[in-house]
């Protein structure tokens, strides 16, 4: 899929010759969030979560107190899935380093749990967790928000309810009202 823009994109897939999608890097955000793949409208725009389902994302975590605007947002491919595309350990690798910065991360969707988890989103949802990728960052987990469109928004609510209650992101707070 490629953008519609008359500037051509710097950011190509080295594997597949794919347009990617950057990570959205903010570097004094607490929580860094991963998730799957872009899907069509990221794909057009560049950025993560800029889609219906970024809606979703921002309306859910905004009812449990966090504000994604001041999260760091990728995901574990940074272009649409396809099979001709040998590149997963370079995309992983891309993406655990755009949230190195962080101190508690989630991830979102079965794709980015079985990448950095090697374990199912509906085995781990909601739980706090770690990883050999990610040593002393507390994981936690969701289904991908784009899952609304399909099914209940019970699992996705309940894993965002643990999340909110995590020190890390409660710590994060209390400094930035400090400043």
């Amino acid at each position: 899929m490629k953008r519609k823009s008359p500037m051509p994109s710097p950011h190509v897939c080295a594997f597949c010759k794919m347009d990617l999608v950057p990570a959205l890097i903010r570097p004094k955000s607490v929580l860094g969030i991963i998730s799957e793949f872009p899907g069509p409208v990221e794909v057009l725009t560049g950025k993560p979560f800029s889609g219906p389902a970024g809606g979703i994302l921002r309306a859910e975590l905004i009812r449990v107190g966090i504000d994604v605007d001041t999260c760091t947002i990728t995901n574990v491919w940074m272009h649409p899935i396809v099979k001709a595309c040998k590149g997963h350990d370079w995309h992983l690798a891309c993406c655990l380093r755009a949230v190195k910065h962080c101190k508690i991360i989630l991830l979102l969707g079965s794709t980015a749990c079985e990448s950095i988890l090697d374990q199912s989103v509906l085995d781990v949802s909601g739980l706090r967790l770690t990883s050999r990728f990610l040593k002393d960052v507390p994981i936690y987990s969701a289904p991908n928000p784009a899952a609304l469109f399909y099914g209940p928004v019970g699992e996705l609510r309940l894993a965002f309810e643990k999340l909110s209650k995590a020190k890390e992101l409660r710590n994060g707070k209390e400094k930035s009202r400090k400043h």
